[in-house]
């Protein structure tokens, strides 16, 4: 594949995008990206393990304090500090599962 192949595979696939209105994760978005520029250069384009997307859930603040060992209290007076909350809207507040479980990892 050419770079001017490339760039009008990606052009196609922004204006696709821009018409069904899709808002997909930067993370996919940017690993698609890769897998396509590893081609140009006559790469193999199969896809590695570390660039598989990790799934994430979000969970609500009641579960995440069981799992923690805390009140939901205490998470929403940390919500601005704690890597892993997710603000969904002004007054909607959600836990990345795989944010919490990194966290905790670094802090045993």
């Amino acid at each position: 594949m050419t770079l001017g192949e490339l760039l009008s595979v990606l052009e196609r696939r922004a204006a696709e995008s821009e018409r069904m209105q899709a808002h997909a994760p930067v993370a996919a978005v940017l690993h698609s990206v890769l897998e396509e520029l590893r081609g140009v250069d006559g790469s193999p384009t199969t896809p590695t393990v570390a660039s598989a997307p990790i799934p994430d859930r979000l969970l609500t603040i009641p579960d995440a304090a069981a799992r923690l060992g805390v009140t939901s209290r205490w998470l929403y007076r940390r919500a601005d500090t704690l890597p892993f909350m997710r603000r969904l809207s002004r007054r909607a507040l959600r836990v990345s599962q795989a944010g919490l479980e990194r966290w905790m990892e670094r802090r045993r």
